[in-house]
């Protein structure tokens, strides 16, 4: 795993390059300038599956480098959004890296106000942990991860989006439930595909 400084290099970097292969692919953007491997499909079902004693509700108290969601439950969008963390402006606002506001799969650094100012998506919270794996961020470094069966997190992912689909199913959102039912779908013919 990348620590923080080099998850902002990779972030810039991307940036700089102008490239636009980033299209609604924000999880894989968070994951990537991570180096953190692929575990959910979607931003919506990383949300439901990051553990509470890692999220951070409160949105003075996020911090550079960790993941941070966004989301309006009601939107075209079932899929959320997931951004980095850059750090906070002179005036104390919260800065993210994000694809997607620049352009179409651009990367680019905006104010967290962007996301419920532009598209409607209101902070859902910050995290410090992505895709089972707890993020080494600057106030202290991240624990190493402790070594894994072949399908083990693969068997973690599946269960904890099927607990988020029932959820939201038993909750009547239809919206998330149905994007959650997607990715399910995803990681089961995924360990199907790979047992």
């Amino acid at each position: 795993m990348r620590d923080t400084n080099a998850t902002m290099a990779y972030l810039r970097d991307q940036h700089r390059s102008g490239s636009t292969a980033w299209r609604a692919l924000c999880l894989k953007l968070c994951r990537s300038a991570r180096g953190i491997g692929p575990m959910y499909p979607s931003a919506i079902s990383a949300q439901h599956a990051t553990p509470r004693e890692h999220r951070v509700y409160d949105l003075d108290k996020v911090t550079r480098g960790m993941v941070a969601y966004f989301d309006d439950i009601n939107d075209s969008n079932p899929y959320g959004h997931i951004v980095t963390v850059a750090g906070r402006n002179k005036n104390g606002e919260l800065l993210v890296w994000s694809n997607d506001v620049a352009g179409a799969g651009k990367v680019a650094k905006v104010r967290a106000s962007f996301f419920p100012n532009y598209w409607g998506d209101r902070f859902m919270f910050g995290a410090t942990w992505l895709n089972g794996v707890a993020l080494d961020l600057p106030e202290k470094k991240a624990p190493e991860p402790p070594k894994k069966e072949r399908f083990q997190l693969l068997d973690e992912a599946i269960e904890s989006v099927k607990k988020a689909y029932a959820l939201n199913k038993e909750r009547d959102n239809v919206r998330v439930a149905n994007a959650l039912k997607r990715d399910l779908r995803e990681l089961q013919e995924t360990k199907k595909r790979f047992s």
